[in-house]
């Protein structure tokens, strides 16, 4: 789950899909068609991860915060 703050709207929380690779090991990437979203303007912003450990809550955030197509 990852989440803006301050969290203003149900956009600001996404549920987002884990991708490994191993090139990038030490950050993390967010598309950039949900930067809109999250209010994301590359000005210093911060965006705060949730592990969601299992699988009924996995299933619920899924079917609650996974981003739509427009």
């Amino acid at each position: 789950m990852v989440v803006r703050m301050p969290t203003l709207g149900p956009a600001n929380a996404i549920a987002l899909q884990v991708l490994d690779d191993p090139k990038w090991t030490s950050l993390f990437r967010v598309s950039l068609e949900r930067t809109e979203s999250l209010n994301a303007d590359f000005d210093g912003d911060e965006i705060n991860i949730y592990l969601v450990m299992n699988h009924q809550s996995q299933a619920e955030c899924m079917s609650l915060l996974m981003p739509r197509p427009k």
